[in-house]
């Protein structure tokens, strides 16, 4: 099984924002396995889940920089460990 991400992006639309986070995302080395985006008016909502079984950083330095680019470009991103979903529900 990989070892996933969760991540999600939120802000107002502008061009190039896609490509910021995947861009990202590929300099460390992780892969995305799925992505879907949704336009709300002027705002974009973006939640990908991103296997992180070869990233060159540790998850922390991973959640770190995404999260970094977010508040330097305008947006929000968030970044949880997929187990986090796994292991919420379960008890």
């Amino acid at each position: 099984m990989a070892d996933r991400a969760i991540v999600t992006v939120v802000g107002r639309n502008r061009v190039g924002v896609l490509s910021e986070v995947t861009t990202e995302i590929a300099r460390m080395n992780g892969n995305i396995m799925d992505i879907s985006q949704k336009m709300m008016g002027d705002f974009f909502n973006l939640i990908m889940s991103v296997d992180i079984s070869d990233i060159s950083v540790g998850f922390s330095a991973f959640k770190e920089r995404l999260e970094k680019l977010g508040e330097e470009k305008g947006y929000r991103v968030s970044v949880q460990h997929e187990k986090v979903f796994l292991y919420m529900h379960r008890i």
